[in-house]
């Protein structure tokens, strides 16, 4: 199932997928991985995924339905580190300063050997936290320009 708000498309049901996968279906829907670049973005964001997905989420704060990947990684040193500095898939730097969950978030936990890298936006407060790009989850492609001409349902 799909769902637009404005240019947003919330990609949801039973289709929970990787970071990677997410952005290569994105492209195979002719559309590309959400970016937000502003607080009314990320209301709209919310916007569309609570009209999607419903207004209920789980009540397991990390159940995998409550987060939603966004089409934003942090850079990574050549060590394999973190820098703090977050961009786009496209390459192009993140504009705004969101709001990120929790205390010292991003965190850059390391687990299997590799740290978060990959955004995933918040259904339950609309803020943002770095995750592991192996998580299965929902997706947000947009439309390439100001208007949606591609069909993906």
């Amino acid at each position: 199932k799909q769902w637009y708000q404005r240019r947003v498309a919330i990609t949801s049901g039973q289709k929970h997928v990787k970071w990677e996968q997410a952005k290569s279906m994105c492209k195979s829907f002719g559309l590309t991985f959400a970016t937000v670049n502003s607080k009314q973005e990320n209301d709209d964001l919310d916007l569309a995924a609570k009209l999607m997905m419903g207004a209920d989420v789980d009540h397991k704060r990390w159940n995998e339905t409550n987060w939603i990947w966004l089409g934003t990684t942090e850079v990574m040193h050549t060590n394999g580190t973190g820098s703090d500095v977050w961009e786009h898939h496209d390459g192009s730097p993140l504009l705004w300063e969101p709001n990120w969950d929790f205390k010292r978030q991003p965190d850059h936990w390391v687990r299997r050997g590799k740290e978060q890298t990959a955004v995933a936006f918040s259904r339950i407060n609309t803020k943002w936290d770095d995750s592991f790009v192996w998580k299965k989850r929902p997706f947000a492609c947009m439309c390439p320009d100001a208007a949606c001409t591609t069909n993906i349902y």
